[in-house]
């Protein structure tokens, strides 16, 4: 293995949902759709958001991801922090990293049943 390939490992496997994300704004109990989730994993997600919502996104924020029926919960709430973002648009969006902020064991636990559940269907769209 290179030296290039071991720098490009990861830690934990990420997964491409490509599911809608919401901003949650706690302060006046509403949330807004702002994107979609690109990737995931353990440790952070990577995330499109739109353009005309990237002013609403601040150092730290909330999101929500309403969960595929057979992930057994219906939505789960993220606290992240930003880690980089994009400066150019892919098709309206920014792409915005961000690591998970005080992940819960319960939020550890729907993370990794909704990472199977993209990991089995990924598995399905290959084989066909």
């Amino acid at each position: 293995m290179t030296s290039y390939e071991k720098s490009e490992r990861r830690k934990y496997q990420r997964y491409i949902p490509l599911k809608e994300i919401f901003l949650v704004n706690e302060q006046f109990n509403y949330e807004t759709e702002i994107g979609f989730l690109y990737d995931i994993s353990l440790s952070g997600a990577r995330l499109l958001v739109d353009e005309k919502d990237m002013n609403q996104l601040g150092n730290s924020f909330k999101f929500k991801i309403y969960l595929p029926r057979k992930v057994r919960a219906e939505f789960i709430e993220l606290g992240v922090r930003q880690a980089w973002k994009t400066n150019e648009l892919i098709h309206g969006y920014f792409e915005v990293g961000c690591s998970f902020e005080k992940l819960t064991e319960r939020q550890a636990e729907v993370l990794n049943l909704l990472m199977e559940f993209y990991e089995k269907l990924s598995h399905r769209v290959i084989e066909k």
